[in-house]
């Protein structure tokens, strides 16, 4: 999950919009990414867990949504980018992403957004 601050964390106001990308490199390629807000990635192949407030976006083989969540879309050719608008105070919390092929899946290391409210 990229972020050009190191410390993980992105700070925003509210109104504001921000994008979220997920890159990996994979053999077989990478066949659909999958993106988590508030649900503790701890080890690959274990369950995640989920916080008060949680959700799962991902995309099917065709770009199409499974799961519709409002101010969040996803694009790429795999929805390996996250874009939030108008960001809201529900908007904060941890984003953390997964990239899956053939063989499974690997899971980022989560970031914490912040909104700043006006």
């Amino acid at each position: 999950l990229s972020n050009e601050d190191p410390s993980r964390v992105i700070t925003r106001a509210e109104g504001e919009n921000v994008t979220l990308k997920c890159r990996a490199d994979a053999r077989p390629p990478v066949t659909s990414f999958s993106w988590y807000k508030n649900v503790e990635l701890t080890a690959p192949n274990t369950e995640a867990k989920a916080t008060e407030v949680s959700f799962r976006l991902m995309a099917n083989q065709w770009s199409e949504w499974l799961y519709r969540v409002p101010n969040m879309r996803m694009s790429g050719e795999n929805g390996e980018t996250l874009y939030l608008t108008q960001l809201e105070r529900e908007s904060a919390g941890s984003y953390a992403c997964a990239a899956s092929n053939t063989e499974g899946e690997t899971r980022s290391s989560s970031l914490t957004l912040k909104i700043q409210c006006k």
